[in-house]
């Protein structure tokens, strides 16, 4: 069971997971996924960003206790405004 936050620093990339969410994801933007059971996730520069550009972003890894592994996959996005 792991909790990844991450967030976009420069650029913008969309992300898509296995529980149906999607969302574009721009500097200022947050999103914070946990694992649970288990949860595919993937991400893709933007169009625009593949016209050129560049994307700086992060991921922190978490490691949760054994307990939390019961815990629905999950993903949640804060939207920069």
């Amino acid at each position: 069971m792991v909790v990844v936050p991450g967030g976009a620093l420069q650029g913008s990339h969309d992300h898509y997971d296995s529980t149906g969410k999607w969302g574009r994801l721009s500097p200022g933007s947050v999103q914070l996924m946990t694992a649970g059971g288990g949860i595919v996730h993937g991400g893709a520069p933007t169009p625009e960003m593949q016209r050129g550009g560049w994307i700086d972003g992060y991921q922190i890894w978490l490691a949760l206790p054994v307990s939390a592994r019961c815990w629905l996959a999950q993903a949640r996005c804060r939207l920069a405004r």
